[in-house]
């Protein structure tokens, strides 16, 4: 069969393709050929005569590796074009899932940063003022306030409201939150922008003055500017890119993933079910199971 053999190489001859697709097409070709020979030497040929009639029969060698070419150079050409778009797209992935994340800490940050300084410094002199009090002094409170506000060129932004309460005896925390009345304080404050529409954040803090317990809510108006705004809405416009390049990504790992395993001879639903759930790490598991099984095959035989 050395003459079969022979045939079989130079119709692959310079054909470009995987090398697991090229050696199951050309088994597939010789057992096509083995059965075809063995139909003409039933008739009473001669092995010779059978190999020439039946490689006569199968066709020109020329005409069929032109048309082989043809076909692995469009299979080719396709599947590069897929895997360029794969890669495209796990780029920009990776690109505005950068992006998202480093917008996502600009604005942890300066939510976080944003009025900080200013509860740290109405609450140290609040504690001091009702500790010296031993009380809640309600001017001397107000003159804090009005301190602050001088400080700041008159006006205190930053300052929507302040609530003091001083806590009954015998209660805990936690009975005190779920049931606290905002229309009942031992102290309020409403500062000028309190019925602005501006984001806040909540500022808490419980401290004992002699014999009294203390809860003091501070709220901060989250006055940003206008570039924050405008990070805000850039960050949503790329994280919801992000997810679309993801989702793109994704279902053409899985075809592609899927045309090369029709290439190898080994697709079936179970594969492909985990080509487009698992993605890339479904592929490496195809891969190694190809190797183990070569080498099974090659040791039997």
């Amino acid at each position: 069969m050395n003459k079969l053999d022979k045939y079989i190489e130079s119709i692959y001859e310079n054909v470009e393709g995987s090398p697991e697709e090229i050696n199951a097409l050309k088994s597939e070709m010789k057992e096509h050929l083995k059965l075809t020979i063995d139909e003409i030497k039933a008739t009473g040929k001669t092995e010779e005569e059978s190999i020439k009639i039946a490689l006569e029969r199968f066709g020109n060698n020329k005409q069929i590796k032109n048309e082989l070419k043809s076909i692995f150079n469009k299979k080719h050409y396709g599947i590069t074009g897929i895997l360029i778009a794969i890669i495209v797209f796990f780029t920009i992935s990776i690109t505005l899932l950068i992006s998202t994340l480093i917008g996502q800490n600009y604005l942890s940050q300066s939510y976080n940063n944003s009025g900080q300084a200013e509860y740290d410094y109405l609450i140290s002199h609040i504690q001091d003022s009702i500790k010296n009090d031993k009380n809640i002094n309600k001017d001397n409170l107000d003159n804090i306030i009005k301190e602050r506000s001088k400080h700041l060129n008159g006006i205190n932004t930053r300052l929507k409201s302040i609530y003091i309460f001083l806590l009954p005896q015998n209660i805990s925390y936690n009975d005190f939150i779920s049931n606290i009345n905002y229309n009942n304080t031992d102290y309020c404050y409403k500062g000028e922008f309190y019925n602005q529409n501006y984001y806040f954040k909540t500022f808490s803090q419980m401290f004992k003055s002699g014999s009294n317990t203390c809860y003091i809510e501070i709220r901060m108006n989250e006055t940003f500017d206008k570039n924050f705004d405008d990070m805000v809405n850039f960050t949503v416009l790329i994280t919801k890119c992000m997810y679309i390049s993801i989702i793109i990504y994704w279902i053409l790992f899985g075809i592609w993933a899927s045309i090369k395993a029709y290439g190898y001879g080994r697709l079936n639903i179970i594969w492909i079910v985990m080509f487009f759930m698992l993605n890339i790490i479904a592929y490496v598991l195809f891969k190694l199971t190809g190797k183990l099984n070569n080498k099974v095959l090659s040791n039997t035989v």
